[in-house]
């Protein structure tokens, strides 16, 4: 949807997207509208005001009629939206995209939602961020992410960060010491984060707003239950529809951007504070190019990749540097039996790797050597050859050299099970709550310990106290981040399942047996409780405690790797068949 959109915004939908893609987008949203006309956040979940407006936007993007579409899929949507209150109730990304690029009519700024514990010390401790009065009933964002103290005290924050006024603040009590002072609060973000908000905050600054089409304007008609310039924009800043509310916001925060958007706006709207924002859009688009540059435009992740896209267009239309991000947006295309969709930035090295091991499990080797031979350059071709360019910790980057990203090497984001995996292809013996601060994961754990015992194996005297002293910490990691009921918790799959055979193939790899480790006998005794009567076992993304949504991408978003389905099945049955080839050699 945001791709659709950000496409007509800057007038080149029919240029980018032909008449079969147009078709096969909209065949995709079709297949996934839930029986009640909504739309989810993925395509499991149910009916959400944020998945079920942004389809339909979508849909008459793409030309459909107010009554259009398969089975009168537009009127169905449309409906699930004004029986839920309206598009008011839509949580604060889709108020960006409906405030500042669709439906915006007046300068009139509103702050909305973000989540963070009550009594936090924010006050001069959390003035990171430069905010921008500019638009209608959605959320303050953040100016620039390279302002703000290292020391400042821990946040979390879930939808938005419109507490950012207080920065003025902090710069005119620091004026002498600026560059010294605030260096970065920033660089300890989730960069999904981080690199989602520097062009947002751009646009905001900007006071940008796309064309106010017949199209936008009959779309203004439709999502609301009331007209929409009757509208009380300063009730609805703080409005999200109770499908979509994952964390409820506690009043203190509404208290605190109340305050922001009645006292700490207005003096920010004026001279000399209104030289501090110039300043820091000047620094989020920095960070904006510097991404694109390292990216080679294909920026982190999809949400991030359009809403560079539009920023470079709104700095200059006739740039290289939007064409070059024009010229990638088909490496986001994919077509599936249900349609084409954007995928999320793509997982080629990462379902690669798995398709190796199934492929070696399975003892077929001969069978699929040219496979193997094809498979083996692509990993070499995809390993990250150089760091970011520059000074790339002021930037907040990390080394990249010798990595491997989860997609190609042109994405440049190193992803440490992935150079754990991409590692372990070179033995010819055997084969997205919490989004603002980084943190360990037991799958990105386990990659690294099996790599570090393959290479261990392999190079036994390289820097063995070193890898030795890794290994150790990573599996008490592993082991102190064990569930009472045995099982682990998986970030990146659903989700219990998935983390313990994560933590199980890293204690393993290790050494560690059934007699010997307490951990694995509580594993065996967790996975022997969830085995089904047919014999298999089943997890669903509701499987968290208290039924919250868990396990993918920021505990609320689904990804679809469609090649699971056919990569586990034949690792699981080549994994089995050797097990039994052993226990026949034994017992012979």
């Amino acid at each position: 949807m945001f791709q659709v959109m950000a496409l007509y915004i800057i007038g080149s939908i029919n240029h980018v997207l032909s008449s079969e893609h147009q078709k096969e987008i909209k065949r995709y949203i079709y297949n996934h509208q839930n029986e009640d006309g909504g739309w989810g956040l993925h395509i499991e979940g149910q009916s959400t005001m944020f998945g079920t407006t942004l389809s339909y936007i979508a849909l008459r993007l793409l030309g459909e009629g107010p009554n259009g579409g398969e089975e009168n899929a537009v009127a169905r949507g449309r409906q699930w939206i004004l029986e839920h209150g309206g598009a008011i109730g839509v949580p604060s990304w889709g108020k960006f995209w409906l405030t500042y690029i669709f439906l915006k009519t007046e300068p009139v700024f509103k702050s909305y939602q973000i989540n963070i514990p009550p009594f936090t010390p924010v006050f001069l401790g959390i003035a990171t961020y430069l905010v921008c009065t500019n638009g209608k009933g959605a959320t303050p964002c953040p100016q620039s992410s390279g302002y703000s103290p290292k020391s400042l005290p821990y946040i979390q924050v879930s939808n938005s960060l419109p507490f950012v006024t207080l920065f003025s603040l902090y710069i005119f009590l620091n004026t002498s010491n600026l560059e010294l002072n605030i260096r970065i609060f920033a660089g300890k973000m989730l960069c999904y984060c981080r690199l989602v908000y520097m062009p947002m905050s751009y646009l905001y600054g900007k006071r940008f707003v796309g064309p106010l089409t017949p199209l936008i304007q009959s779309l203004r008609k439709e999502l609301y239950i009331q007209p929409y310039h009757d509208i009380n924009w300063n009730n609805a800043r703080n409005t999200c529809a109770k499908e979509d509310l994952y964390y409820p916001h506690p009043m203190v925060q509404d208290m605190l951007w109340g305050f922001l958007h009645h006292f700490a706006e207005p003096l920010l709207n004026h001279w000399p504070f209104s030289k501090v924002r110039d300043k820091a859009m000047k620094i989020a688009m920095q960070h904006v190019h510097y991404e694109d540059q390292n990216s080679r435009y294909l920026c982190i992740g999809c949400v991030e990749k359009v809403l560079c896209l539009i920023a470079c267009w709104v700095e200059d239309p006739s740039s290289d540097r939007f064409k070059r991000h024009l010229a990638r947006i088909p490496d986001y295309l994919w077509i599936a039996e249900d349609g084409m969709k954007m995928q999320s930035f793509g997982s080629q090295m990462w379902d690669e790797a798995f398709a190796i091991q199934a492929i070696l499990a399975s003892g077929l080797i001969e069978d699929y050597a040219p496979t193997l031979r094809k498979a083996h350059d692509f990993v070499k071709a995809s390993q990250v050859r150089e760091n970011p360019s520059g000074n790339f910790k002021e930037m907040y980057r990390h080394i990249s050299k010798g990595a491997w990203t989860f997609s190609i090497q042109d994405h440049g984001w190193q992803v440490s099970d992935c150079t754990a995996e991409g590692l372990k292809k070179f033995n010819p013996t055997e084969f997205f709550e919490d989004v603002l601060i980084e943190r360990e994961y037991v799958e990105c754990t386990s990659s690294a310990i099996q790599a570090l015992s393959l290479f261990k194996k392999f190079y036994p005297t390289h820097r063995r106290k070193e890898v030795e002293n890794s290994i150790s910490k990573a599996v008490q990691y592993i082991e102190n981040s064990q569930n009472p009921d045995g099982s682990w918790y998986g970030c990146w799959g659903i989700c219990f399942t998935y983390g313990t055979w994560f933590a199980v193939d890293a204690l393993v790899a290790c050494g560690r047996n059934y007699q010997s480790s307490v951990a694995l006998r509580k594993a065996c005794k967790f996975l022997l409780s969830k085995q089904l009567p047919d014999g298999g076992w089943g997890e669903s993304y509701l499987s968290g405690q208290n039924k919250e949504i868990t396990g993918i991408f920021m505990k609320t978003c689904t990804l679809s790797y469609s090649g699971y389905r056919n990569i586990f099945p034949i690792w699981a049955l080549g994994e089995y068949r050797q097990l039994q080839a052993r226990r026949c050699a034994t017992n012979s």
